[in-house]
Parts: C-alpha cells; structure tokens; sequence
C-alpha cells in the first residue's frame, strides 16, 4: 500500500510539473512575442534573432514535453540533450539581439534569458523525479518478490502441517491398536497363572 501511494504521489507531482511547466513556457512565449512586436522596426538582424529566439524557446517547450513523456532513460536523456541545444541557440540569438541597444526592451531580454538559464534547474529536477520513479519501481518488484516467496514459505508450512496431523493420527490409530493388544495379552497372561 506504501508503494503505492509513492506511485500515486510520484505520477502526480509529474503531472503537476508539466502543467506548471506549460504554464510557465506559455507565459515567457507571450513575453517574447511582445518583445518581437517591439522590435519589428529595428534592424533585420534583430528581427530575425528574435524570431528565431522565439521558435528556440518553442522548440524548448515541446522538448520538454518530450523529456516528461519519455519511457526509459535513454529517451529522455536524447529529449534532454536535443533541449540543450535549443537552448543553446536561443542563447546565441539572444546574443545578437543584446547586441543591439534596445533601450526598454533590454531588460526584456534580460529577463527571457534568465527564464531559459532556469531550464536546466527543471531538467535537474526531471532527471530526479526520473530516478526516483525508477527506485519507487524496483522496490515496488521487490516486494512482490518477497511477498511470492512468503507464500511459497506458507505453503510449505500448510503442506508439514497436514502431514503432521496425518503422522498425529496414524500415531493415535497406533496407540490405539497397541492398548488392544496389551489388553488381549492381559487377558491370555491371567490364563496362564498357576
């Protein structure tokens, strides 16, 4: 009953993070949308860096997805990576736009920038609760196996229990026939007196 409801928790708090997560990836995306909009004026450059920044934090989002839904270790180590680089690009095109000097919008990118440093804060904690998936699972087969063996343990004992109440019986019929015969040679002895 406790691994299961380490289960449930489990499954749960990963719910909850992937729903404060999409929360949390739709609001920055609003944020960079606005800033895109800010810059549409400017120069070519920062347009496009912009842009692509946007689609990086997208492609982000989605990864995260990936890393939350992933099946085994591997998969989620691949989501974790391919996360990683887009990161990674958004970060090269947030260079180029904070190249630029764009006055009030400079604390904008400032603060996309943090929100993207703080990924890997998340992926930490998935990469924990992954693990602890993985030992709530193996303690929870474990258990099974020593409920399994307990049970083969009980059996046997039912199996030495019958077969002594068996041994007990044939003993009491033994008894029994040898009080009989002590009376019979009871009997024959008185016969024999002189």
């Amino acid at each position: 009953m406790l691994i299961r409801n380490k289960l449930a928790g489990g499954v749960g708090f990963n719910i909850l993070l992937l729903i404060c997560l999409g929360v949390y990836f739709i609001s920055q995306t609003e944020a960079l949308s606005e800033l895109t909009v800010k810059m549409y004026n400017h120069p070519l450059t920062v347009t496009r860096a912009t842009i692509s920044a946007d689609a990086g934090i997208v492609r982000m989002h989605r990864g995260m997805k990936d890393v939350a839904l992933a099946q085994d270790r591997q998969a989620m180590h691949t989501a974790v990576e391919k996360v990683a680089e887009h990161e990674a690009e958004v970060y090269k095109q947030l260079d180029i736009v904070s190249q630029w000097n764009l006055g009030r919008a400079q604390l904008s990118v400032e603060q996309a920038a943090k929100a993207i440093s703080s990924l890997d804060a998340i992926t930490r904690a998935i990469d924990t609760i992954t693990e602890m998936n993985t030992q709530i699972a193996s303690a929870s087969e474990q258990q099974s196996q020593v409920a399994t063996e307990i049970n083969e343990s009980i059996v046997c004992i039912s199996e030495v229990n019958e077969r002594t109440a068996s041994g007990a019986e044939q003993s009491a019929q033994t008894s029994l026939q040898l009080n009989e015969l002590s009376g019979q040679l009871k009997v024959l002895v008185g016969e024999f007196k002189v």
